[in-house]
């Protein structure tokens, strides 16, 4: 036991080491200069200004107010503040934390007009998020063990922490880190409960669900998901549904806690994040093109999903890549970008078989306990639904949330074909 423990900690560590050695090569993004324009809501809250940050009639609102308003409403709240708290705790006034990106404005316009982090926050910020990352990475390899042994989560934090996408958009200051590590904490501590029952997990499962939609709203999917399975089983073991329901309660405390702007009118607030949402979502398909057809979505989710060819920003607009040539080369010829697993379509094809045969292995394998098979399947069922049903267009930050369980499932199918392989290898020739 104590030889296991130590390798659990040596993987650990190897992942934590690769993530953070790639930090700095990371080409830049625009939403790495918002989300730390965001964290200006800390500085208001450490001056005890609080009533800038609640929901105000827009007709109230000057300009900046007006913008902080919208991106306070439409995006998600526990990086801003992170990123908000490290500037804080480092000196930073908020005279001097950047303003957001401005789209349209170009490369030299943003950078010479103070749109731009300096150098030292944007890094400060970006290992803020790196460790959530990390976070993220202990809390997979811990689920992997949980539901099928160190092969399975040798093999799945392998994908996961090589996965060029994961890498690339959790070291960027932004949201994609905080969501990562919740809904994985959220499905784990679920399963915990689900097994043990004791109320210290529902606890966990409570606290990390809230903080999971507090980091990126579109959590939300993968939490009810998990609530909902979660109350499924239990009735199915004639088990009563409070400690579920206290979890439940207690996510929605910790989210609105995180969200001040909510406080005074809570259903207002959800329909205009809702209005906002849509419209934004509308706004980039108009501008920027979505998928013209059924097929060309299935492609462009297939590509996403299996292959992952590395997109270091999902438009030109403002220059993100004819202005980052040179970064984006070193960064690829660093050994920390990561690796596409998939990397072409065969590759794609075969892990995708992978994936299959995991889901099978995972229903027919009795080494695999009900509670794993409900969750991981809905989980698998419902980030289908959000990536291929509900994403209209080919950013492959919004494939991000399926990641986890493609490599779950493939890390189940590989390990259990291999391990049933040599069985019927040594049986036949006996």
């Amino acid at each position: 036991m104590q030889g296991k423990r130590i390798l659990d900690a040596i993987c650990c560590l190897i992942i934590s080491l690769y993530i953070v050695m790639g930090i700095q090569l990371v080409p830049l993004h625009g939403d790495e200069s918002t989300l730390i324009f965001m964290g200006r809501d800390f500085h208001y809250h450490m001056q005890g200004d609080t009533d800038r940050i609640f929901v105000a009639d827009w007709d109230t609102l000057n300009g900046d107010e007006a913008t902080e308003q919208q991106l306070r409403l439409i995006n998600g709240t526990l990086s801003k503040y992170l990123y908000g708290m490290v500037a804080y705790v480092s000196g930073y006034s908020l005279d001097d934390i950047n303003d957001q990106w401005a789209w349209s404005l170009g490369w030299d316009w943003n950078h010479e007009n103070g749109h731009v982090p300096s150098d030292d926050l944007l890094l400060i910020s970006r290992y803020t998020s790196a460790s959530l990352l990390i976070l993220s990475a202990i809390a997979f390899y811990g689920l992997g063990v949980s539901i099928g042994g160190r092969g399975v989560a040798l093999i799945a934090s392998a994908y996961y922490v090589l996965n060029p996408a994961i890498l690339m958009n959790g070291r960027r200051a932004i949201m994609e880190s905080g969501m990562l590590a919740f809904t994985i904490l959220a499905v784990w501590m679920a399963l915990l409960a689900l097994r043990h029952r004791h109320f210290g997990w529902y606890i966990a499962l409570g606290l990390v669900s809230g903080l999971a939609v507090a980091s990126k709203h579109t959590s939300v999917v993968t939490i009810a998901i998990v609530f909902g399975v979660s109350g499924l089983y239990l009735l199915s073991q004639r088990q009563n549904l409070l400690k579920l329901i206290g979890a439940g309660v207690l996510s929605l405390i910790v989210f609105f806690g995180l969200n001040p702007a909510w406080w005074l009118n809570p259903v207002q607030a959800t329909r205009t994040v809702l209005e906002l949402r849509q419209d934004l979502l509308a706004g980039q398909v108009e501008f920027f093109g979505g998928y013209e057809s059924t097929q060309a979505q299935v492609v462009g989710f297939a590509r996403q999903t299996f292959v992952v060819p590395p997109m270091y920003a999902e438009t030109d607009l403002d220059g993100f890549l004819s202005q980052q040539t040179d970064a984006i080369a070193r960064y690829q010829a660093s050994p920390f970008h990561g690796i596409s697993l998939g990397g072409t379509w065969i590759g794609g094809i075969i892990l995708a078989g992978f994936v299959i045969l995991g889901l099978g292995w995972l229903w027919r394998d009795e080494d695999y306990d009900r509670a794993s098979r409900w969750l991981i399947t809905a989980w698998l069922l419902a980030m289908v639904l959000l990536t291929l049903a509900l994403t209209p267009l080919e950013w492959q930050r919004y494939y991000i949330p399926i990641y986890p369980v493609i490599g779950l499932l493939g890390a189940i199918g590989l390990y259990a074909s291999t391990i049933h392989a040599k069985l019927w290898i040594t049986t036949h020739r006996n």
